[in-house]
């Protein structure tokens, strides 16, 4: 029977089972206290890494990848159809080795896929990992699924690459992970209470998905009676009407869809320095700022908004040229945003006055022109 997705209460996280794109609020005390995983699952309450064990020890019984969308340069990616989930490790910044991290997640990572792709490898000893997102409502997250480490074609070469990443601080290595995404669209509160007691890996509560997965290993997924667009619309799910959350406007995030294959190394983009410092010109004056995810039903990733002047209710959209095709793409995604933001006014951020012709678009859709005319100082043509 088809389940239907409902939000949990964080007094009832004890005992609830797991349901793919059930909703798990957090408390409500204002401290660390109030994350849902921890209660949930009797895990870490912080960080994209977070298990019940120890890793440098090999003794994780269960771990849980957490995304929330908001690391632009580590944009890990949900692809439903295909049944992949594409995550990063947690060396994230210059000046460590690939494994000296915090958190241990890479090593965790460096173990399993060992156990999954070595030989002798036992695969009943390794952790069933719990997909989570941030779902908007405070520290409340979503659950996308079960994975098994390593993904449907078995390719341990793709797998588990290492990536190398330039920031600032000099050049650094970093894992790429994928993971399969079980058919799984329950976990029972049993399997989990025998995980978090060391003896539930392969029990019988266990699902029968991943049961097979030990079984076989990487490259098999268990066949399902439901289609692809069904298995994507599970995955892909999203709240059944269109939300919009306020982010902080430092969040560097993007869709998910403009960039299909990350790009390890990441040059400053002129576009995000025009950004901070329109962002600093409407601080000076005064206004509030920030960005906005968009939640839409039926997507399979948000849509972030790059301005949102909370003061005038005035929503930006930042282009780092001013071409036909670029202003023309600007117009575009403004006019998208506008039908779920509700703006009171609509601008365009370019780096120079764009072509009388361009203006005139602009202002035919009601959007504004806003560009430097020198560093840090801003004109505008409003719409006729």
């Amino acid at each position: 029977m088809q389940h239907e997705s409902r939000t949990v209460p964080f007094d009832e996280l004890d005992d609830t089972d797991l349901h793919v794109g059930d909703i798990y609020l957090g408390g409500g005390k204002g401290n660390a206290g109030d994350d849902p995983l921890a209660k949930l699952l009797h895990v870490g309450n912080q960080g994209g890494f977070r298990y019940r064990g120890s890793p440098t020890q090999r003794a994780v019984r269960l771990a849980v990848l957490y995304t929330s969308g908001a690391e632009e340069e580590w944009p890990d990616r949900l692809d439903p159809v295909a049944g992949v989930f594409t995550y990063f490790g947690d060396n994230r910044k210059p000046g460590r080795d690939l494994l000296d991290t915090t958190r241990k997640g890479n090593v965790l990572l460096k173990d399993t896929f060992e156990l999954v792709y070595g030989t002798g490898g036992d695969r009943a000893t390794i952790p069933p990992f719990f997909l989570f997102e941030k779902a908007g409502v405070g520290r409340a997250v979503r659950f996308l699924g079960l994975l098994a480490p390593g993904s449907p074609d078995g390719d341990p070469a793709v797998d588990l690459a290492i990536v190398r990443h330039r920031a600032p601080g000099g050049e650094f290595e970093n894992y790429r992970a994928r993971f399969t995404v079980l058919q799984t669209k329950h976990v029972s509160r049993e399997w989990l209470r025998q995980l978090l007691a060391g003896s539930g890996t392969v029990s019988s509560a266990a699902p029968a998905e991943w049961l097979q997965w030990i079984e076989r290993g990487p490259g098999f997924v268990a066949q399902s009676s439901e289609t692809d667009s069904e298995i994507a619309e599970e995955f892909g799910r999203r709240p059944s009407s269109p939300t919009v959350t306020d982010i902080s406007p430092e969040s560097r995030v993007s869709e998910q869809f403009e960039r299909d294959v990350p790009d390890p190394v990441v040059a400053e983009r002129r576009e995000s320095v025009l950004q901070e410092r329109y962002q600093d010109f409407l601080t000076k004056k005064g206004h509030v700022v920030c960005r906005q995810r968009v939640d839409v039903p039926g997507a399979t990733h948000p849509l972030y908004t790059d301005i949102f002047d909370a003061t005038t209710r005035e929503l930006v959209e930042v282009k780092s040229e001013c071409g036909r095709a670029t202003v023309r793409l600007a117009l575009g995604q403004i006019l998208d945003y506008a039908r779920y933001v509700d703006p009171k006014s609509m601008a365009v951020l370019l780096p120079d006055k764009p072509a009388e012709d361009l203006l005139t678009l602009l202002s035919t859709y009601n959007v504004a022109a806003v560009w430097e005319s020198t560093e840090g100082v801003f004109e505008r043509l409003d719409p006729q």
